[in-house]
């Protein structure tokens, strides 16, 4: 792994992987006393954060659902206006929407995804947090 232009993390084949770059300022954060109600079942959680006036938000908001469908007996779902809970949007450091948040049945940030991704980028990220989860 290199790194190129702006800081973008460049993997094997040319990928660019940004959300790595959060996984650093994330280092011992976790969901622990945030009311997020994380590991509950003792599940891993996706949480959503979005906001009403963003295209990307309404796009990522229905592949989540389709995901919660797919993935909803294994994993927590939950989903946040980053404008009405500003306090919660800001412990966990969220700027840009969406923001998903993977995090793993005791509430550790497994990954942190900002911006409109692909349905098989959310899977991968889904099955990665499964794993994390056995």
């Amino acid at each position: 792994m290199d790194t190129a232009g702006g800081g973008d993390l460049r993997l094997r084949g040319g990928k660019v992987a940004v959300f790595f770059a959060a996984a650093f300022l994330l280092a011992g954060l976790s969901a622990a006393g945030c009311g997020c109600g994380t590991g509950a079942g003792g599940k891993p959680t996706v949480i959503f954060f979005w906001q009403p006036d963003s295209e990307a938000c309404e796009v990522m908001e229905t592949m989540l659902a389709q995901l919660e469908e797919e993935y909803g007996n294994r994993v927590n779902f939950q989903s946040y206006n980053r404008q009405e809970e500003r306090e919660k949007a800001e412990e966990f450091g969220i700027g840009a929407v969406p923001t998903f948040l993977f995090m793993d049945a005791q509430g550790n940030i497994i990954h942190k995804v900002v911006g409109q991704q692909s349905q098989g980028f959310m899977r991968e990220k889904m099955e990665s947090l499964l794993s994390s989860h056995k």
